[in-house]
Formats: structure tokens, C-alpha cells, sequence
């Protein structure tokens, strides 16, 4: 099956690397999991200065490895991330401190924390089913978003994947479920709504979303909402059409506050409303026409008020003639534009911002 809109393959490479143990098949078990993590949770203003790491071996097992002590003098190890952070914040190299023997890297550790700049981090630790790991090492100025906060969000707004927004299935489903992951690091939810497909003269078009997010830092708050022709069964996103996206830095007194109004009005719009309001934008999209012959379009494309320059204008009409379109219409312009982000963009943040301005063409549209 051929598609004018581009490939999304974010959810598929969270389905081929994700562990069987951060995968879970309902809104509802992933917010279990994730509560049960932030109610064991414990968030500590420390001074690095404080800290000291110290080799310590197991009696049962003969292993040794690296614990961190605060000012209470009671071990923790750190997760392999919550290491990482801490070397960085004291200038000391992660990498090369993991090849060494746990006494050599303990010692170099301590001393780096020792002369550390940095007055004051938080560190959060777990103190339930797996006791005395310390999560992640952040600075005072970071804003935590706590990851139950959120799926909490998604399962209200889906009534809990009762109003036709669900977890698209897999080929490996009879293994273990795709589509909900929450791992140490982060989460990432991935739903998808096909009922009442919206009509593009083709195949029709579902409506998808992912919904992304770390509580340690590893990566912003993020959501982005498309439509799409059809989802693989390794969770390959064919034929999309971005409708809009979203990321926070988690940062600021009320950042909180504001993913919550942000991600609120985004889901009362796109979840909740219905297909209508795409339906009509695309319908009206098939019917207008940009100008009366091929070079027409491209004098549109590459004026100031739309922003493409005359080569890539060329490009998009050449490719939705193509595609077999009439490349006069808004529809076919828009297929044809981002159809090139996946054959001839090959750096990801330039298809970004490809994508991002072939989107805009949907504000031609016309009532």
C-alpha cells in the first residue's frame, strides 16, 4: 500500500528496543505502575560536598559495586541514569569511571564531589520494592512532572479507552503488549482513534497521538497529534499528516500548571471533539484550487506569504503530478509536500522543519 504522507517511526522504535517489563496493555496498569513508583519515591536536598561513594560487597554474593551515602551516612546505589547525572554535576567522566574497579571509581567520585561547584541537587531515591536506589541526581531550578500525573490526564481524557481512543494492536501482542510504555527513564503512550475515519478521497484517515515524558530528566514533556492511513503491526505510522505538537521543558515555578492547561484544551480539542472539524478542513483542502495551471501553484508556493523558495515549490508540484494528483489542488499540494520529507529529507531535524512548514499549508484553506 502507497502513501502521499509521511512515515512516523518513533513508536516503532519503542516497540522493537522496549523491554518485556516496560510494556503494558491498558492506560490503567501503566498509571498502577507508575503511582506505585512515585508513592515510593523520596525527594532529598543534598550538597554534593556531602556525598560520598564507597565499594561495598555483597556477603551472599561476592559482587562489589558503588554505593553513594548522603549526610545520613545510609548506602544507595544509583541507577545506571542517576550515576550519570551525578558525574556530569561534579565534571567527572561517567564512562571511564565504570571501567575501573569499584574501590578506584569510588575514591575518584568522592573526590570529585568533594570539590564540587554545585551547591545544592535533589536527589529522589526509592525506598519500596527495590530499597535504597537513588533514581536521578537533578538541579534545584528543575520542575518534576511526575509520570502518573500524566497518564492520569490521558486516562480521563480517553475514559479510559472507552470512547474509541485505544492501544493500536501488534504483531507481537500474543507475546507482550505494545503501545504503553513506562520504563525507569521515562514514558511513552501511544494512542489511536478509528472510528468515524475522516474521508481523503483514499484510503481514509484515523487520529493518533503520542504522549511522552521523564520525571528524571532524561526528556520534555511532550504531545503530538496526527492523522494517519493505517498503523503496521511493528507500529510503522503510515501515510501522516501532523496536526500539531507540543513540548515542555520541565522547567519554572508553574510548569506543571501549565502542561496540565496546555494538555487539557490540546485533548478537549483533538480527543474529544470528534473527527468533524478534520473532515471539513480536509474536505475543503480536496476542493480548492490554488491557481488555474502548475505554474500558478508554484508562484503561490514560493511567495513570501507561504515561504517555500522556487526550487522546493517546483519539487512539491512535480511530486503530486507524481502521485497522480492534480497538482492544482490544495489537497494533492499538501500530499505532495509531505511525501518529500520522506524521500529526499535525509537528516531528521531538517524533515522537522519541512514537516512543520508543509503542515502550514492547511491555512490556505478556504471556508
Amino acid at each position: 500500500m502507497t502513501s502521499n504522507g509521511k512515515n512516523l517511526f518513533r513508536a516503532h522504535r519503542e516497540w522493537r528496543d522496549r523491554p518485556a517489563d516496560e510494556r503494558y496493555s491498558t492506560l490503567k496498569a501503566v498509571h498502577e505502575a507508575v503511582l506505585a513508583r512515585r508513592k515510593a519515591s523520596v525527594a532529598s536536598k543534598v550538597d554534593p560536598s556531602s556525598l560520598r561513594a564507597e565499594a561495598q560487597t555483597d556477603p551472599s554474593s561476592g559482587s562489589t559495586e558503588l554505593m553513594v551515602l548522603g549526610p545520613s551516612g545510609k548506602p544507595a546505589v544509583p541507577s545506571h541514569w542517576a550515576f550519570s547525572q551525578l558525574c556530569s554535576y561534579a565534571d567527572a567522566p561517567a564512562a571511564w569511571f565504570r571501567k575501573l574497579p569499584a574501590d578506584m571509581a569510588a575514591f575518584n567520585l568522592s573526590y570529585a564531589l568533594q570539590h564540587s561547584v554545585r551547591q545544592q541537587l535533589e536527589m529522589v531515591w526509592a525506598n519500596g520494592e527495590t530499597p535504597n536506589t537513588i533514581r536521578c541526581f537533578n538541579t534545584p531550578d528543575y520542575t518534576r512532572l511526575w509520570d502518573e500525573v500524566l497518564v492520569q490526564w490521558v486516562r480521563k481524557a480517553t475514559n479510559d479507552e472507552s470512547n474509541g481512543w485505544h492501544r493500536p494492536p501488534a504483531k507481537t501482542d500474543n507475546q507482550y503488549p505494545s503501545g504503553y510504555y513506562a520504563g525507569d527513564r521515562n514514558i511513552f503512550l501511544f494512542c489511536v482513534n478509528d472510528t468515524n475515519r475522516i474521508d481523503d478521497g483514499k484510503q481514509g484517515l484515523g487520529r493518533g497521538f503520542f504522549c511522552w515524558n521523564s520525571e528524571v530528566r532524561q526528556m520534555a514533556f511532550g504531545f503530538e497529534a496526527f492523522l494517519y492511513e493505517f498503523v503496521c503491526g511493528n507500529h510503522i505510522v503510515w501515510g501522516t499528516h501532523k496536526l500539531f505538537a507540543f513540548k515542555m521543558a520541565h522547567l519554572g515555578e508553574h510548569m506543571v500548571d501549565k502542561a496540565a492547561d496546555k494538555l487539557r484544551r490540546a485533548l478537549g480539542m483533538y480527543l474529544n471533539a470528534g473527527a468533524t472539524q478534520e473532515q471539513r478542513t480536509i474536505d475543503a483542502a480536496r476542493r480548492q484550487v490554488l491557481a488555474p495551471n502548475k505554474m500558478g501553484v508554484v508562484e503561490l508556493l514560493s511567495s513570501r506569504r507561504v515561504g517555500f523558495n522556487l526550487r522546493e515549490s517546483e519539487a512539491i508540484v512535480s511530486q503530486a503530478e507524481t502521485d497522480g494528483d492534480d497538482p492544482t489542488l490544495l489537497w494533492s499540494v499538501v500530499n505532495g509536500a509531505t511525501a518529500l520529507s520522506q524521500t529526499r529529507i535525509r537528516h531528521a531535524d531538517e524533515r522537522t522543519a519541512w514537516d512543520r512548514r508543509a503542515g502550514k499549508l492547511l491555512d490556505l484553506v478556504a471556508f
